[in-house]
């Protein structure tokens, strides 16, 4: 007997919806398990697809579920989000503020459904996203990764069939970096069934067209989307789709997609939009294309620009660094961020920057780099930075359970030392802090978040919700992040 293809959904706002739907009309999955923390949106979408599934050349079950069902599925997409946050601004970024708790709070109920499967992400900043669900999940390397640069690729090989009259699958192409408004596209690697771009240009006016200008098409083909309808549906869905045919099928294709990278391209323990090699286990091999020097000089080109925006006032340091935010996972050896390993700013920095800092005077702005970094600096007056921190009440907060945190731990070991004849398990109780429970509810209470063992309390909740406040949250708070 053939085993079922179980495929589950987490979030079934725009994109999650479609995603389920378009692997019940392609007749990708055999079964598909849906989640989501409101329940009546979750049985609406249930009913709607069962209502759908008669007339589909396919059989398909569709059911509801919580996280623990999860562990039966073969692969799982990750769709969870609040679209709400990117009106009025076209920075996916914004959206971490949401779907980082979200994610921290569900990762350690997966594990206990005794998942062991692909993760696919949609979720944005859809590569910060992917590197927190492999942190948490802690499965093996290639077994999650996100959709990535996979729709902009998809972006740029439409408008490249339109403006050379070639049809899309006879192009090959990539969009590369970050999911967000710093990709780019590596020109020398793009070709028409073996001809590259640059040999077809020298005989045909066709193919010599304005490349950055096909570039911002490509990388706008969102908010063109996103200006008229709020949110993103059928080209990631489909793009989720395809990523989870290939799983399903084994096939060993190669698709952009958000991937750790372990030296390629200069850069480790990133998660960027490259090209891979996608099978059973997911991720398989990353393929690293050879970028031209003009390509990574862009990279450098683009720190000192902030370099002189900041000096002018014209733009701050964290304006900079989010614009800039993951493109030096493109096509460099440069690294604009350093993380920890929870994704948070880490305060390690190169000898090379430090060295730097101690020669700058306050006020001072720097682009500095060493043998794998590269960074522009900017010296701010102590007593001014130590006055911003504590105005911040998140701030003051995370402050306050840093400082309790020992106290904390010391409290629960000396409960835990109270019971007798109980074996007590060290290892789980170095697992949880403070912060974990600070994380989770910082800025308002996550959607996934808010799905809890404690069903009592989700049911006051609702009940206490007014209809237009429900109405609201069920498009929000199961909203799919824009792709």
């Amino acid at each position: 007997m053939t085993k079922n293809r179980v495929v589950g959904v987490i979030g079934l706002g725009h994109v999650g919806a479609h995603v389920a739907y378009s692997l019940a009309v392609q007749g990708i999955a055999d079964e598909l398990v849906l989640v989501d923390q409101n329940q009546q949106k979750l049985q609406s979408e249930v009913q709607d697809l069962r209502d759908a599934a008669a007339y589909l050349p396919h059989r398909v079950t569709v059911r509801p579920g919580d996280f623990a069902d999860l562990g039966e599925c073969d692969v799982i997409v990750n769709s969870a989000g609040k679209i709400d946050l990117l009106r009025g601004n076209h920075d996916r970024v914004k959206e971490m503020d949401f779907t980082i708790p979200a994610v921290r709070s569900y990762t350690e109920k997966i594990k206990a459904s005794g998942f062991d499967g692909v993760v696919i992400n949609i979720t944005n900043p859809c590569d910060i996203v992917t590197r927190e669900l492999a942190l948490g999940l802690g499965l093996p390397k290639g077994r999650v990764f996100g959709t990535g640069t996979g729709l902009d690729t998809s972006r740029l090989l439409s408008a490249l069939a339109r403006q050379t009259g070639i049809d899309h699958k006879s192009i090959t192409c990539y969009m590369l970096g970050e999911h967000g408004n710093q990709q780019f596209a590596p020109w020398s690697c793009v070709s028409f069934r073996g001809m590259p771009l640059d040999k077809w240009a020298q005989t045909d006016a066709r193919f010599r067209f304005d490349r950055e200008a096909l570039q911002k098409e490509s990388i706008g083909g969102a908010w063109v989307t996103f200006s008229g309808k709020n949110c993103t549906e059928y080209g990631i869905s489909t793009t989720a789709a395809r990523m989870v045919h290939i799983v399903l099928h084994d096939e060993k294709a190669i698709m952009p997609a958000s991937m750790e990278l372990c030296g390629e391209y200069g850069e480790s323990g990133l998660f960027a939009g490259v090209p891979c090699v996608i099978g059973a286990k997911g991720v398989e091999e990353v393929v690293e294309l050879p970028l031209t020097d003009e390509e990574k000089a862009d990279l450098k080109e683009t720190l000192e620009k902030y370099k002189t925006k900041i000096e002018s006032g014209a733009m701050t340091v964290n304006d900079a660094a989010t614009d800039y935010a993951l493109k030096v996972q493109q096509d460099s050896t440069y690294q604009t961020g350093i993380k920890d390993e929870n994704g948070m700013q880490s305060s390690y920095m190169p000898d090379a920057f430090i060295s730097a800092i101690k020669e700058m005077n306050e006020g001072d702005v720097e682009v500095v780099e060493s043998t794998k970094y590269m960074i522009v600096l900017h010296r701010l007056p102590i007593k001014e930075d130590e006055d911003t921190l504590l105005e911040s009440s998140d701030n003051r907060s995370q402050l306050l359970l840093e400082l309790k945190n020992t106290e904390y731990a010391d409290a629960v070991s000396a409960a835990a030392q109270s019971f007798e004849g109980v074996e007590w398990n060290q290892k789980v109780l170095n697992r949880y802090k403070p912060s974990m429970f600070a994380d989770a509810t910082k800025n308002g209470t996550s959607s996934v978040a808010s799905e809890s063992g404690d069903e009592s309390a989700s049911s006051e909740e609702s009940s206490a919700e007014s209809s237009e406040t429900s109405s609201e949250t069920s498009e929000t708070s199961s909203e799919s992040s824009a792709e």
